[in-house]
């Protein structure tokens, strides 16, 4: 039987990847999530719901207007 990893924690996974391997300064605001949708191939409820993960555990932070940003 394959195990698969359930779509949010891997987009959870794929956001927090990419934060490491981009380097991303504190307060640098994430790419888009059309453009994150479709580099990654999840829905945006998926990335939608990683967002707010990494948002509740204090990693990302929304800015009104500005977007998602890193902490």
């Amino acid at each position: 039987m394959e195990y698969r990893i359930p779509p949010g924690t891997e987009a959870v996974e794929k956001l927090e990847d990419f934060i490491v391997v981009n380097r991303l300064a504190p307060n640098t605001r994430i790419p888009s999530e059309r453009d994150l949708c479709e580099m990654w191939g999840v829905s945006r409820t998926t990335l939608r719901q990683a967002v707010d993960t990494l948002v509740g555990r204090g990693v990302l932070y929304r800015v009104n207007g500005a977007g998602v940003m890193y902490l």
